[in-house]
């Protein structure tokens, strides 16, 4: 299983960063979590041709998760997909997604491919060779988090979320673990008002799901703040909690999980 980030920023982006995005693959099978900045041409950017897209997976429906999801499904048809695109998501984030792409007409346009919008299982559900799995989040609107499991891998992402009091039974033991991380200690109150995370929560959340019999997961620290200055501090807290394992990932540079 690799990941690959296209976006990596919060709420506001950096010159050099789009918002959260990243593209997990397992074999020639291929799923986008979360859909903005210029998706077609990050995908391209990153080797994945956009009209082979497996499947997408939406957290939330705050804007800077799914804003660029209309772009996508454009950029697909345009260049001549086929073949039906499922998209899966919360509920009440499956409305707003529908709801955007409407605006634009998008499902309307001659020989548009089929698209298949679906509501995250309540229990694991195959996608190709991955298993997926989902778990609510502490969020300011419904908000899910998901397991990917592949090839005896596993990847954990949190999504957008305040501390949470259990971690999900079906996170134990990943390989890796993608954890927003918004600000430093001193701003925990604030972050976790608003249902967001420290860099060293984070950190706390991927200790928590480690297992004693294996190696620790890899940490990618995402949902940061476009100052560089703040995303060092960010990344120096978390490595404090969990060294050797945290990183600020690459855009466009495949991880092996």
């Amino acid at each position: 299983m690799k990941v690959t980030f296209l976006g990596i920023s919060g709420g506001v982006q950096s010159p050099d960063s789009g918002n959260v995005s990243f593209l997990v693959t397992e074999g020639k099978i291929s799923v986008l979590a979360e859909v903005s900045g210029s998706p077609a041409g990050c995908l391209a950017a990153c080797g994945e041709d956009p009209v082979e897209l497996d499947a997408v997976l939406l957290s939330h429906s705050h804007a800077d998760h799914l804003y660029a999801l209309p772009s996508l499904l454009q950029n697909m048809w345009l260049l001549k997909r086929s073949r039906p695109l499922p998209i899966f998501a919360n509920a009440p984030t499956l409305e707003t997604a529908r709801m955007l792409c409407a605006v634009f007409g998008l499902e309307k346009k001659p020989s548009m491919f089929r698209i298949e919008w679906t509501v995250f299982p309540e229990q694991a559900m195959a996608l190709g060779p991955f298993i997926l799995e989902t778990f609510p989040t502490v969020h300011g609107v419904p908000t899910s988090g998901f397991v990917l499991s592949a090839g005896g891998r596993k990847l954990v992402y949190f999504a957008d979320t305040a501390p949470l009091t259990d971690h999900p039974p079906s996170a134990s033991g990943a390989n890796a673990v993608i954890h927003e991380a918004g600000g430093v200690e001193a701003g925990e109150s604030a972050l976790n008002v608003q249902g967001h995370c420290s860099g060293r929560q984070a950190a706390l959340a991927a200790r928590k799901i480690s297992l004693p019999d294996q190696d620790p997961p890899t940490l990618f620290l995402c949902h940061l703040p476009p100052d560089p200055e703040k995303r060092a501090a960010i990344s120096f807290e978390a490595r404090l909690l969990y060294p050797g394992r945290t990183m600020i990932p690459d855009l466009f540079s495949p991880y092996t999980i």
